[in-house]
């Protein structure tokens, strides 16, 4: 049952989106940055960045280092444009401008992190945004994903290794971008952004007042906002 007069909540869609994540990542993390190392350095560093990442997105607070750095670089091509898009998700981080941080922090932003950092050409010779870009590192962790309505409609998968059992606590849970997601009633309480820990990927929601504050100062572009459903 869904109950209109609740209230909102929005999900971040671009987050989870891997069609809408632009191929930028930490300089040091390029598959030509592991030239040259061996086996088990390469192996080591891969999986404290995957360790790392996977912090990131249970809503734990991290370092930039944990991240990969403070300087990140296009792979394969360059940017498109001299300005920097007010939000993006950069390989699965998402990201703002220092115009769209502002707005941000006129909420109650709970725990969080705006890590700076610098984003080069794949060359690593020139800036195309020479401005302030932030990765958002949210630290507020909330289990408010309606599984068991989700399971029951189709609208929430469980990610299964065949061949292989994982225990229920173990399981993440995914939301199509184009779906809205269920949410229990605990959606509406405490910080207007928080991640779900529960989630695999595009576990990161905001309240109804900073989506109002985002698209009051025309800064939604780019989140894919994505109204959920609120199921009591």
């Amino acid at each position: 049952m869904t109950d209109d007069k609740l209230g909102k909540v929005w999900r971040v869609s671009s987050y989870g989106d891997v069609n809408r994540a632009l191929d930028v990542w930490p300089v040091g993390m390029h598959d030509r940055d592991f030239e040259g190392m061996s086996l088990e350095e390469a192996s080591a560093k891969r999986q404290a960045f995957l360790d790392a990442g996977n912090r990131f997105g249970r809503g734990e607070l991290v370092s930039i280092d944990d991240l990969g750095g403070a300087v990140w670089a296009w792979r394969r091509s360059n940017a498109k444009g001299d300005k920097a898009p007010n939000f993006m998700n950069l390989g699965g981080r998402p990201a703002a401008n220092a115009a769209c941080k502002a707005v941000m922090e006129q909420a109650d932003l709970g725990a969080i992190n705006f890590h700076p950092i610098r984003i080069l050409n794949a060359g690593r010779k020139s800036e195309p945004w020479p401005e302030e870009i932030y990765v958002i590192n949210v630290g507020n962790a909330k289990e408010a994903l309606a599984i068991d309505v989700g399971l029951a409609d189709g609208t929430v998968r469980g990610t299964y290794v065949p061949g292989f059992e994982i225990p229920p606590e173990a399981v993440r849970y995914s939301v199509e971008p184009s779906i809205s997601a269920p949410l229990t009633t605990a959606a509406l309480d405490g910080p207007d952004i928080w991640m779900d820990p529960k989630m695999s990927r595009g576990g990161l929601f905001i309240s109804d007042r900073l989506a109002w504050l985002l698209k009051a100062a025309k800064m939604a572009g780019g989140w894919g906002l994505k109204e959920c459903s609120i199921v009591a």
